[in-house]
């Protein structure tokens, strides 16, 4: 009867030093495996966040109202308003608000136009922005039509119909809208708040009073509307940055509180930087602008003011929760200046359009 050979010791060597070739081979790919795993992981992180913040970004834009104010320079041929544009408080449906965060738009005491908003990209001292936008009340939807008078030239006042008066709340925010020229094509906006409303006479008082945030000096009366003039609900949107994600807040004033912030909610922490590339749009072509509006022509009346604007690209750069441990840095493409770390980056465009271009 045979004797089973054993190993030898050169041969006992040589089985460890595969055995041991293997383990740090399969250590290294499960090593590799699962720092593909994480970076996976992280990539999928980033990605979620984004299709979040995009979303709900993009469905305020798209809800924005055309404001686009009946005033001196800014008139259908025929209508002679005596009201300068720049008394006009709530210019556009979009106003950007280039270089600032949400510490800066928090401390704001005005909704009218910054003043750099005409300002080179390349003098703003902060590498992110913030806009505003005004966007139809979906809560308190409706539309009805001013009374059977033309508002008045000598008061902070207007009439409506006689059914429309119960669907109107004092400080709450409208856009009065009426179209010009030839079948209505030309259609001009204009934001007013409901200060007081008498309900036997119908008429709507929209004062400015010593402090009022929203309405223009002399009632709507001096910038050319009619009878004509319909009336929409809208409340005040905005979206701004801070050191620890990305916030919004709402603007809807009521009559115990006539101005209307509402609380600052965070939307994401994963959002580092935000920047807002406001676009314009001639007959010819459309013109994305690098954050301001430096690039206005007082020439073309399609591209000369902030009611022109047509739409925004929001710029993005989300920064993931965990350390990339490959040793890999990133940078915040937004700030040259910033300090590279290991912590994955992920840059996210896109751009929405206004929908909402009122004509009758």
């Amino acid at each position: 009867m045979g004797r089973s050979r054993g190993f030898t010791l050169a041969e006992a060597m040589i089985s460890m030093l595969v055995i041991s070739a293997l383990g740090l081979g399969i250590a290294k790919y499960m090593k590799k495996s699962n720092s593909t795993l994480r970076s996976s992981d992280m990539t999928e992180e980033l990605r979620s966040v984004s299709e979040q913040v995009q979303s709900l970004i993009a469905t305020d834009l798209s809800q924005v109202a055309f404001v686009n104010p009946l005033c001196v320079g800014n008139s259908p041929t025929g209508v002679t308003p005596t009201i300068n544009c720049s008394s006009v408080k709530i210019r556009g449906g979009i106003t950007i608000l280039p270089g600032t965060d949400k510490t800066d738009v928090h401390a704001m005491t005005s909704f009218g136009l910054p003043a750099n908003y005409t300002s080179s990209a390349a003098s703003l001292t902060k590498s992110t922005d913030s806009f505003r936008l005004v966007v139809y009340d979906q809560i308190d939807n409706f539309s009805c039509r001013l009374g059977t008078a033309d508002p008045s030239l000598v008061a902070e006042q207007f009439s409506v119909d006689s059914a429309c008066t119960p669907n109107l709340a004092v400080g709450k925010l409208y856009v009065v809208v009426q179209s010009f020229g030839t079948a209505g094509t030309v259609a001009y906006a204009n934001l007013v708040q409901v200060t007081a409303i008498n309900t036997g006479t119908h008429l709507i008082s929209i004062s400015t009073g010593s402090s009022n945030r929203y309405n223009q000096t002399g009632g709507i009366g001096i910038s050319g509307f009619t009878q004509r003039a319909m009336i929409f609900p809208v409340k005040m949107v905005e979206w701004s940055i801070a050191s620890d994600g990305v916030y919004r807040r709402e603007i809807s004033p009521s009559s115990s509180d006539l101005v209307g912030l509402g609380t600052w909610r965070q939307i994401s922490p994963r959002v580092e930087s935000m920047q807002a590339k406001p676009v314009t749009i001639t007959s010819t072509v459309a013109t994305e602008h690098n954050r301001t509006l430096s690039g206005l022509d007082a020439a073309d009346e399609n591209m000369d003011g902030i009611e022109d604007l047509r739409g925004l690209q929001v710029d993005l750069i989300l920064k993931s929760a965990r350390v990339d441990t490959s040793g890999k840095t990133y940078t915040n493409s937004h700030n040259s200046s910033a300090t590279a770390d290991t912590y994955p980056r992920q840059q996210t465009k896109f751009f929405t359009a206004m929908k909402n271009f009122l004509q009758y």
